[in-house]
């Protein structure tokens, strides 16, 4: 067996005899038709930054070389032998979109199967690493058609004709489902490019891909959500509670955490914007705006207060100023009747003094109703100023009322808009 396989492969495909830069045909006038199949064992990566795409498989090239046939008969029944790929013609191809090496199998040690009729089963593996342009827009709900694009380097269409075997031209087999992508369909189309004097060919193999929500969901869009709507509550939050802006301000950095999380998950230039970057955005605007409509409340609020606290000063030093005008009058210009009774001894100093400071310094009057009303100089009572100035705190409360409900009837809208949008039944 020994003697008769080396015999085939010396008498066969010595250099003498066989040449590998020719083609395997008797009249070089014809085509050579090459089948092909694509066995896809597995999707390395898809990734979304840099945009490329690796797959690892094999592509089984088939076809027949009518210089290597020979009768089993004249060789002890051998009907197969397994010459190196070096020593017989096949297809020199290359990878187009590639991102690494172009010509994947020029060293290739790949198994060659040679049959007696002088069928050639050539088999060559590689991971392909590619190109792959992605349409982001409805990221994390999006599909993406990746693709491996073969071209025949040495051959052109005149000569050689690559044929699939089917029109999946992807044999699924060995396949292992990728962990974040689905595998929905592939299909292969091969194309003739025109490079005159010549006519290239090249084979695309495309891979339509869906990514699988689940993870992405959990931990990125449900917890934006969550947080948006904790946003909204802020306006529930009493304004002497002293956690009115603190706590805007705690979501809207966390809004603002969880955009960079998603930045760094997509390319930093796209023709298109993802629809969830958007959404992001909006929601840390409305955080935004929620923190500057709390400010403002907390500033009605506060804003009684310290008009409060200055009308109290005001009239205490209005009282005080009364009460020393009142004791110099008394003690400068007593009243001469006043005067000549004190002489006579009828009325003493103190009850003078006292019997004036009752009558100049009283702070208010009564009306006839018997309620307080102004004070002597004219200003209000404190206690009517009191009244009046509830009044911040009265629009601070309105604000804060219809603030939840424009701000509520918002969220909902543009979170609802979101999710019927994103998660839309795409057609491919």
């Amino acid at each position: 067996m020994y003697n008769h396989t080396r015999s085939i492969l010396s008498e066969k495909l010595s250099k003498d005899v066989y040449h590998t830069e020719v083609r395997p045909k008797k009249n070089q006038s014809e085509v050579l038709e090459v089948n092909f199949k694509f066995y896809l064992e597995s999707l390395v990566e898809v990734n979304d930054v840099s945009q490329d795409f690796i797959v690892n498989g094999f592509l089984a090239m088939a076809w027949y070389d009518e210089l290597a046939v020979w009768d089993p008969k004249d060789y002890g029944g051998i009907e197969l032998v397994h010459p190196l790929p070096e020593d017989i013609w096949r297809p020199r191809i290359g990878l187009m979109n590639t991102l690494g090496e172009r010509d994947i199998f020029g060293d290739s040690k790949a198994p060659t199967n040679l049959f007696y009729n002088g069928y050639v089963y050539y088999v060559p593996g590689s991971v392909f690493h590619t190109s792959c342009e992605m349409t982001l827009v409805k990221f994390p709900f999006d599909v993406q058609n990746c693709s491996i694009e073969f071209v025949a380097m040495s051959q052109t269409a005149d000569a050689v004709r690559f044929v699939p075997e089917n029109e999946t031209g992807v044999e699924m087999s060995l396949f292992i489902p990728h962990v974040e992508w689905d595998l929905i369909s592939t299909y292969v189309k091969r194309t003739d490019v025109p490079n005159p004097p010549i006519t290239y060919q090249t084979v695309n193999i495309s891979f339509l891909l869906k990514r699988r929500p689940d993870f992405l969901l959990l931990n990125t869009i449900l917890p934006v959500v969550f947080l948006s709507f904790l946003n909204i509550m802020v306006f529930i939050i009493p304004a002497e509670s002293g956690e009115k802006i603190g706590f805007g301000i705690t979501v809207l950095l966390a809004l603002a955490v969880f955009l960079s999380m998603v930045s760094t998950m997509l390319p930093r230039s796209s023709k298109t914007m993802p629809k969830i970057t958007i959404f992001l955005f909006l929601l840390l605007v409305i955080s935004l705006l929620t923190v500057v409509d709390s400010i403002i409340i907390v500033y009605l609020h506060h804003l009684e207060e310290k008009e409060g606290k200055l009308l109290r000063a005001k009239n205490k030093y209005k009282s005080a100023a009364n009460k020393i005008r009142s004791l110099t009058k008394a003690v400068t210009k007593p009243d001469c009747s006043q005067t000549k009774s004190q002489k006579n001894g009828d009325v003493s100093p103190v009850e003078v003094i006292s019997s004036r400071l009752f009558e100049t310094s009283l702070p208010l009057v009564i009306n006839d109703h018997g309620t307080p009303g102004k004070n002597i100089d004219g200003s209000k009572s404190l206690k009517d100023n009191k009244n009046e100035l509830n009044k911040y705190r009265l629009i601070g409360k309105y604000i804060d009322f219809v603030s939840f409900i424009v701000f509520l009837i918002i969220w909902i809208c543009v979170t609802i808009g979101f999710m019927l949008d994103i998660t839309s039944v795409i057609h491919v």
